[in-house]
């Protein structure tokens, strides 16, 4: 089998993933096919398994994970988070400024896995918790990191990667510079050639050009008000 055909099977076997189940995929691909066949589409949690306990913000995800499931407000979560050290930051460094990694990892690692079940679980999770990612990921390196621990958590489902960048451009958690930014990062490079990725781009490019004619025609619509009350 050329390396063409493998890649081709390969990315017709995730595909075809998306409207069946991963159990399905494996039960009737032929044996001789096996190491095609996609990952299975799991949460990877690194803070769920106790032989991480020396993880940094370990013990801060243990706390958010009671919290949202009693279902904190986005104060309370603030609360929980105002202590996770930031490793960009120097001791003498009052400024605050600098972007918090470890403190989006801990938040979007632990909410991801609780809301891990489905799609609509995940947007609920989004949705409430959105006042939260938009001050975690007000600059654009915290931007950027957000994205990087959503492929972290969800790297053997592309379908959900790509829902939930979708998701979070529309509700301008991430912007479509971030997106481009990420893709084109030496982190993917591995993943350059799979499909999900060319999804996300494509997707991210519609986006951004309708946003450009959107601003471009209330540019010329404003122009044309003013041509008119110069005429009176």
């Amino acid at each position: 089998m050329t390396l063409e055909l493998i890649h081709f099977n390969s990315t017709a076997l995730k595909l075809i993933c998306r409207l069946s189940y991963h159990q399905r995929i494996i039960d009737i691909v032929p044996a001789s096919f096996s190491v095609l066949s996609p990952a299975n589409p799991v949460c990877i949690y690194k803070y769920g398994d106790e032989s991480n306990r020396s993880l940094p913000g370990y013990t801060v995800a243990l706390c958010l994970t009671i919290a949202i499931k009693n279902k904190a407000s986005n104060d309370e979560i603030f609360s929980i988070l105002k202590d996770v050290p930031n490793p960009n930051q120097d001791d003498d460094d009052d400024e605050g400024f600098t972007f918090n990694p470890l403190k989006i990892e801990v938040f979007v690692q632990t909410l991801l896995h609780l809301a891990a079940k489905s799609f609509s679980h995940s947007f609920s999770a989004l949705a409430k918790f959105h006042e939260v990612f938009k001050t975690l990921a007000e600059s654009d390196e915290g931007k950027l990191h957000v994205l990087r621990v959503v492929y972290e958590v969800w790297k053997n489902h592309p379908q959900m990667i790509a829902v939930l960048v979708d998701k979070m451009i529309r509700t301008q958690i991430v912007d479509c510079a971030a997106v481009a930014n990420w893709i084109f990062s030496s982190e993917l490079a591995h993943d350059f050639t799979r499909f999900y990725i060319w999804e996300i781009l494509h997707s991210t490019i519609r986006k951004m050009n309708k946003h450009v004619l959107k601003i471009h025609k209330e540019l010329e619509d404003t122009k044309a008000r003013l041509a008119r009350q110069h005429k009176r």
